[in-house]
């Protein structure tokens, strides 16, 4: 195989690590490791990007593929997004909050709730999939805050400053002072996807992907 260089990234820590991909049930890692045993001649070089950054790297031929969390709020014509984990959401509590004392929390109880988001600017479609999923509800979410780091984000909500919607991976970041509660409906789910250029033809990225969707398969029997 030729040897050449795959830029690989984890936008992961994209937008308040919403995606989660290089934690998320440790797929990305997973992936990785299993790469760099089948090729260990090949550099992978791992960058921290915003999904919008991601999408214009990938467009402009400057990285070969990223982890995002669609719906994308631009996508250039010539970038495939393809999804290869789907997970449910949960919400994230003040450990007082009334909400607590139930096991699973509707999400229509929040509409009086503030919500602490993450940044909307960046491009990632978590803002938008939680704006989406209260107006299912009928009605639109009281915004408080829009952070951009996931432990400044658990910080405010354990200080009582509001609540907020995340993946269910974000159960990995004990915080004294939040409690997770499941919600309803239990089918609203978080996709994480792998970005790449439709027109990309190295066999290295290639092989990167099928690993990926190796990877894919495995925690999806795992669920």
């Amino acid at each position: 195989m030729e040897f050449r260089q795959l830029h690989y990234f984890l936008a992961v820590a994209e937008e308040l690590n919403f995606s989660q991909a290089a934690r998320r049930l440790n797929m990305a890692p997973m992936t990785l490791k299993t790469y760099r045993e089948r090729f260990p001649d090949v550099e992978l070089v791992v960058l921290g990007m915003t999904t919008e950054q991601q999408v214009e790297a990938i467009h402009n031929k400057q990285i070969q593929a990223g982890f995002v969390v669609p719906p994308l709020q631009h996508k250039a014509e010539d970038v495939v997004v393809e999804t290869v984990l789907e997970e449910p959401m949960v919400l994230a509590l003040p450990e007082a909050h009334p909400l607590t004392a139930q096991s699973k929390v509707k999400v229509r109880s929040l509409a009086n709730e503030a919500f602490i988001l993450g940044q909307r600017n960046s491009g990632c479609g978590w803002y938008d999939q939680v704006i989406a999923l209260c107006r299912q509800a009928n009605f639109s979410p009281q915004v408080a805050q829009e952070v951009n780091e996931m432990q400044v984000l658990l910080g405010l909500v354990a200080a009582g400053l509001g609540v907020a919607i995340l993946s269910g991976a974000a159960k990995q970041f004990q915080r004294s002072g939040v409690v997770y509660r499941d919600l309803q409906p239990s089918s609203t789910e978080v996709a994480l996807a792998i970005a790449y250029r439709m027109s990309e033809q190295s066999l290295i990225l290639q092989a990167f992907l099928e690993i990926m969707r190796e990877t894919s398969a495995f925690f999806k029997q795992r669920q």
